[in-house]
């Protein structure tokens, strides 16, 4: 795959487009906060995609996910989907004050601009009617490797009949995954600057 084989440093690159280094972690919401971290992926062998999310307490501790197999589907649909599911399952918990962190931008977009009450995708018409409840919602842009409890949790589907799997406790590679978002190593991201 290009991915794989392409690598470039910084100092290969223009001085106008140089990456600027930056270390990275899932940062905690205030005090009493829920966050729902959203993530979709699609199998590239299979074509099969799914969605998953993991609500989070303000200190970031699990407290329940899910996933959901979609079958064919594009990851904006998969993120979108992700969002609505998660803010029913927020509601269902009783939850008021919310932070929702994803990690597609063009999903972002759709939900925090202006225009989405205009939008013509129904996920994002489903999303904004969500939001009419009472309660308080944000939406934040994080990046991608801030978001890899709820990958893995999105790779993980365990039906195959298109219900949404709830998962309340966790252990082994979740747990792992989980703690290592929290407590691991920074993650380093190259943000590009320019000069």
């Amino acid at each position: 795959m290009w991915a794989n084989s392409y690598h470039a440093t910084a100092i290969d690159l223009p001085l106008s487009t140089r990456l600027a280094p930056n270390l990275v972690r899932w940062s905690h919401a205030l005090t009493g906060w829920i966050t729902p971290n959203i993530g979709g992926a699609i199998n590239p062998s299979s074509s099969l995609s799914s969605t998953g999310a993991v609500l989070r307490s303000h200190d970031g501790e699990w407290l329940v996910g899910f996933n959901h197999l979609l079958i064919f589907s594009t990851v904006l649909h998969d993120e979108l989907w992700g969002v609505y599911e998660s803010l029913n399952l927020v509601w269902s918990h009783v939850f008021d004050i919310v932070q929702c962190q994803i990690d597609s931008t063009e999903a972002y977009h759709l939900i925090t601009e202006p225009s989405t009450f205009s939008s013509p995708i129904t996920h994002v018409h489903m999303i904004v009617h969500s939001l009419s409840r009472a309660w308080f919602v944000e939406f934040k842009l994080i990046k991608h490797e801030l978001n890899t409890v709820v990958d893995f949790l999105a790779k993980y589907v365990a039906h195959h009949d298109g219900s949404t799997h709830v998962v309340s406790d966790i252990s082994g590679s979740l747990q792992n995954c989980l703690h290592h978002g929290l407590y691991g190593p920074l993650y380093l991201r190259y943000n590009s600057f320019l000069m």
